[in-house]
């Protein structure tokens, strides 16, 4: 048996996974192993909350998550609750997937200032991550200016520019689609060190920022190239660059409060205010090459709330050594030492698409069978399980696609199936039908809402083992009431399990799927009582 440890549970943890999986089979255990209680990383926290088509690749994790040979284990920090030499001594091999969380410095003289903040950390707050639920970012002043001029910058802009009704069918959290929807926000700024022609956003997300409905984009003419000059780029920025010029010939929009401006050949050089950010002050550049070298000019941009989009870096973990200029590990080909290696932006920075990541997971997962033929003998799994309960770790551990819940879970599954059925007492069975749904739903979003940090609990209490637990926790004193009513619960429970099973599978959309197990298990319960 070969035993593997992936660190990171986003794209690149889950498809080395993979790839493990399908090289080994049945002879390989493989513990996926995060320190936020819920998987997915990149994909839950960093995609944008109103790009759902990006969301559905979490689809093809649930599959692997559903593989017998896979477990993700939550909760459980690096280098905190356990050493990298500690897992290094339980499994064949040990792979760093961690991704790039942390910002890039701006390097610049008052960045540390209230009001400015990185891409990860305002990313990390709309998407509900609970290192960021509490940032509470400044939206009350009217300019912010973005640093940055890549898809995540893009992606900043957007979310602070559209309307709450523009984000329907999105995923974005409570907290902050409250605080957007009160902002006071009304002109946002990018500020790009070079030229159009080096602009790192892509087609599709960019040529969104000209449909908003109370957003307009602003591109100065004087910082376009010749038209013909456009013929040497590569496709996708041609086209990039064929919004901005459309943008550039478009005429002001006065219906729309809010002005998305491009700043190209701006590099800040310092944030001011008086004890918190008023302005940035901006030099000039030109290109010499591909290079912006400044000019000299400087002028003052308006800017009460700052973020920094300028690129991100691994964390840094004791042992393991790291490649400070590149921000990701020092490696050769995905290898850091014997039994130690590295994939995604752990292994190369942070750089390509999110598919990126499974050929290179597929070429980490090779490079381990070529160094490793034989299997070392390393206890896995269970060894770290011993050994998270001798350090008293409180882990969260994920098999087969189901989410174990804690306590605030389970209360909040208990308040969903009984004011479920309190509707259903209550209220003739048309009208149950119709509003016992509503209530049992507004029983996870309530808490999901005032309190982001438990929202993998409340999530839980919805997932297949919940729905079962929840069910039979009050099935068991049911039961000594009404033992029709303590079947039909069981019932209830066993077809939302199997319900959950279809979505997983990729059979049907998440609302969808609530709608279908809501309807199902309020008209089974009223066909039993009638």
């Amino acid at each position: 048996m070969r035993n593997f440890a992936i660190i990171g549970s986003g794209p690149a943890g889950f498809y080395t996974a993979e790839a493990l999986a399908k090289a080994y089979g049945e002879t390989a255990r493989i513990d996926i192993i995060d320190k936020l209680p819920v998987p997915y990383g990149l994909i839950r926290f960093g995609v944008a909350p109103d790009h759902q088509s990006i969301k559905a690749v979490s689809k093809r994790y649930d599959k692997v998550a559903d593989d017998p040979q896979v477990r993700f284990v939550g909760n459980v920090a690096i280098g905190e609750a356990v050493s990298i030499d500690e897992l290094r001594g339980l499994y064949d091999a040990v792979i760093l997937a961690t991704g790039a969380p942390h910002d890039r410095p701006l390097g610049i003289p008052g960045e540390e200032l209230p009001g400015v903040v990185g891409s990860a950390a305002f990313v990390g707050w709309y998407n509900g991550h609970p290192d960021f639920a509490d940032l509470d970012p400044r939206l009350d002043g009217a300019n912010v200016v973005v640093i940055g001029n890549g898809n995540v910058a893009l992606d900043v802009a957007r979310i602070l520019s559209k309307t709450r009704a523009e984000f329907a069918g999105s995923d974005i959290v409570g907290h902050a689609i409250d605080a957007l929807d009160g902002s006071g926000v009304r002109s946002i700024t990018f500020l790009g060190r070079r030229g159009p022609h080096q602009i790192a956003m892509t087609p599709k997300e960019l040529g969104e920022l000209g449909h908003l409905a109370e957003a307009a984009p602003s591109v100065d003419a004087g910082d376009l190239p010749p038209v013909a000059d456009d013929e040497a780029l590569e496709p996708g920025v041609r086209k990039s660059v064929a919004h901005l010029r459309a943008f550039a010939n478009a005429a002001p929009d006065g219906t729309k409060p809010k002005k998305v401006t491009f700043d190209f050949f701006a590099r800040p050089l310092a944030v001011e205010g008086d004890g918190r950010a008023e302005r940035i002050l901006v030099e000039r550049t030109r290109l010499d090459g591909a290079r912006a070298v400044g000019t000299g000019e400087t002028y003052a941009v308006p800017a009460d709330l700052v973020v920094s989009c300028i690129g991100y870096s691994s964390p840094h973990i004791d042992g393991v050594p790291y490649d400070e200029d590149g921000g990701k590990y020092r490696n050769d080909r995905g290898q850091i030492d014997d039994g130690l290696y590295c994939v995604g932006w752990a292994r190369r920075g942070p750089s390509g698409t999110i598919g990126t990541n499974r050929p290179d997971g597929q070429a980490v997962a090779a490079r381990i069978a070529a160094d490793q033929p034989e299997p070392a003998g390393k206890p896995g799994g269970v060894a770290l399980d011993a050994l998270l309960a001798a350090k008293s770790v409180e882990k969260r551990l994920e098999i087969l696609g189901d989410v174990h819940m804690g306590a605030f879970g389970l209360g909040v599954g208990v308040a969903h199936l009984l004011l479920k059925w309190s509707a259903l007492a209550a209220l003739p069975n048309a009208w149950a039908l119709l509003l016992a749904p509503v209530l049992a739903r507004s029983a996870l979003l309530i808490p999901m809402n005032l309190f982001p940090a438990a929202r993998a609990e409340s999530l839980g209490a919805i997932s297949r083992e919940g729905n079962w637990r929840v069910g039979l926790l009050i099935a068991l004193p049911a039961a000594l009431i009404a033992p029709k009513l303590a079947v039909v619960a069981i019932v209830a429970a066993l077809l939302v399990a199997w319900w959950s099973s279809h979505r997983l599978n990729g059979g049907i959309s998440g609302d969808v799927y609530g709608a279908i197990v809501e309807i199902t298990e309020v008209a089974v319960l009223i066909a039993a009582l009638t």
